[in-house]
């Protein structure tokens, strides 16, 4: 889970030989027009970004190599986030204190399984706690 509410980038990445982003809630609340994503494809080796929660308040969904402005359905032109979704992120207490405060109501069941690189969410409850994974750093109990 990552909130940016500063006047930079949700994420910003650079020169990097790999890059998969699966399983993510990415928030960019900021008030100032800023990307929720900015990256340089020629820098990055192998990226990868499916089965994400994405949402921007107030800006273009991305800055890809210098291209800005560029709308969430072009970027899933382009191949990347096709099971993704780009919508409003609901936690339980938004800019809350406690891990729980982070258990979303949106994205339960529509991740990816990721047991090969771990089986505990963040909490250390085993995932996945129904059919499929969820999407975020909590799995819903």
């Amino acid at each position: 889970i990552l909130m940016g509410s500063k006047s930079s980038a949700g994420m910003l990445f650079s020169a990097l030989d790999t890059l998969i982003m699966e399983n993510n809630v990415v928030v960019n609340d900021s008030t100032s027009s800023k990307e929720i994503l900015m990256m340089d494809a020629t820098k990055v080796g192998y990226f990868v970004s499916d089965y994400n929660h994405w949402y921007s308040r107030n800006r273009a969904w991305n800055n890809w190599a210098g291209t800005t402005d560029q709308t969430f359905v072009t970027w899933q032109s382009l191949g990347y986030d096709t099971h993704s979704q780009n919508s409003v992120v609901n936690f339980a207490n938004s800019w809350g204190t406690n891990i729980a405060d982070y258990m979303l109501s949106s994205g339960l069941n529509t991740g990816i399984d990721l047991s090969a690189y771990f089986t505990t969410d963040i909490r250390g409850v085993t995932r996945p706690q129904s059919a499929s994974w969820d999407v975020g750093a909590l799995d819903s109990q």
